[in-house]
């Protein structure tokens, strides 16, 4: 598989910097980089093509790529759906607060649920933000009252989107 788009091109090419991964300094070298880039992108790539594509023999890809694994950079490889196509019309952005000590638990059982894309403990007058997808008004009403009766919810405040602007978890590598 060739990759012909200006755009992808020019996203592989340009510079990254060192991060903090798993609470551990990791800086990755330029090869790195190039690679992460490529599988960004289009994580179906063979070792061979990303090797031809970067201009570098298929063995340092491996190589490479066995490191990026077993330092826990690559998590893994994933596919990015079409929420809306597979009859997830309705996305929610719902403000949790809850007790202090029951927090955590409270955000670990939040996470079973599959209409869950996102959890984060925030800083400010929530305790937590929740971003969902649900595939009406019902489901998402059967969702709510799941937390209030289920969990130590304080109190909750949802925001339904109506249209969304950029949605693209991937990370990206500048």
């Amino acid at each position: 598989m060739s990759i012909k788009s200006s755009e992808f091109k020019t996203k592989v090419n340009t510079p990254l910097k060192t991060f903090k991964t798993n609470n551990v300094h990791s800086s990755i070298d330029e090869i790195d980089k190039k690679i992460l880039r490529f599988l960004i992108w289009d994580a179906r790539l063979s070792y061979r093509e990303i090797a031809r594509q970067s201009k570098l023999s298929t063995t340092t890809v491996i190589e490479h790529l066995k490191k990026l694994k077993s330092s826990g950079i690559i998590k893994g490889y994933s596919v990015n759906l079409d929420s809306k196509k597979l009859g997830y019309e309705l996305s929610a952005i719902i403000e949790l607060v809850a007790p202090k000590l029951s927090l955590l638990k409270t955000m670990e059982k939040i996470t079973e649920s599959p209409n869950v894309y996102a959890i984060y403990h925030t800083t400010g007058d929530v305790d937590a933000i929740i971003i969902a997808k649900f595939k009406g008004i019902d489901e998402l009403q059967k969702f709510l009252s799941g937390l209030y009766d289920n969990l130590d919810i304080q109190r909750s405040e949802t925001r339904i989107v109506l249209n969304t602007v950029k949605e693209d978890f991937r990370v990206m590598i500048q």
